[in-house]
């Protein structure tokens, strides 16, 4: 056979050679688009798992902040019933009070009673006098202690002007002291106020520390895929220097057969 035909018909061997390793190129090129293609799908399987998750705890914030408001209703039912109690308080106060006055009537009756048998006694004096007008070095006495005895009943009202005016200071004491419990009262609620903006500053705190979590697993994720790759790319580089060796010796020796028979193993 013509030498010449042998070489082209080797020649035209290897060029299908060629054809059938670029053919089993392109299938590995295709099942490499599919692995991408299931990885990016992968991806969205985990973007949407990721998602379900972010709503659960969005869920489980707002069941939590449904019991905060519900505890809160409860703390607001609690204040309600202490007002009222501290209504009944004031309302036994109050009736204290009305009791004190009709302690005060009473004693002012007494008092009126007292100044009426007083009258009478002036009135029994007056004829005593008369009786005993001739005594009038007695009478002059009996005056005399009579003065006295008023000069008493004077000091007496006047003990009894004292004792009103201290009783007046001491409800205004009382008064005093009812307004700083007020103000103590307020001054408790602006410190339940305060620690409710720090319960809420600690809550935004978590949120934000939970951000950042999640950043950070984001980062982490993201460097995985960049991780992955890198080891594809020197995956790359290992069959580019395979293929490069095995060419280099195949042209150093001249022997195509051994390029035939070795380099699909090698790619």
């Amino acid at each position: 056979m013509d030498k010449s035909k042998i070489l082209e018909r080797e020649r035209e061997r290897e060029r299908e050679r060629e054809r059938e390793r670029e053919r089993e190129r392109e299938r590995e090129r295709e099942r490499e688009r599919e692995r991408e293609r299931e990885r990016e799908r992968e991806r969205e399987r985990e973007r949407e798992r990721e998602r379900e998750r972010e709503r659960e705890r969005e869920r489980e914030r707002e069941r939590e902040r449904e019991r905060e408001r519900e505890r809160e209703r409860e703390r607001e039912r609690e204040r309600e019933r202490e007002r009222e109690r501290e209504r009944e308080r004031e309302r036994e106060r109050e009736r204290e009070r009305e009791r004190e006055r009709e302690r005060e009537r009473e004693r002012e009756r007494e008092r009126e009673r007292e100044r009426e048998r007083e009258r009478e006694r002036e009135r029994e004096r007056e004829r005593e006098r008369e009786r005993e007008r001739e005594r009038e070095r007695e009478r002059e006495r009996e005056r005399e202690r009579e003065r006295e005895r008023e000069r008493e009943r004077e000091r007496e009202r006047e003990r009894e002007r004292e004792r009103e005016r201290e009783r007046e200071r001491e409800r205004e004491r009382e008064r005093e002291r009812e307004r700083e419990r007020e103000r103590e009262r307020e001054r408790e609620r602006e410190r339940e106020r305060e620690r409710e903006r720090e319960r809420e500053r600690e809550r935004e705190r978590e949120r934000e520390r939970e951000r950042e979590r999640e950043r950070e697993r984001e980062r982490e994720r993201e460097r995985e895929r960049e991780r992955e790759r890198e080891r594809e790319r020197e995956r790359e580089r290992e069959r580019e220097r395979n293929i490069f060796i095995l060419e280099w010796l195949c042209k150093q020796i001249g022997a195509l057969s051994i390029i035939y028979n070795f380099r699909p193993a090698y790619i």
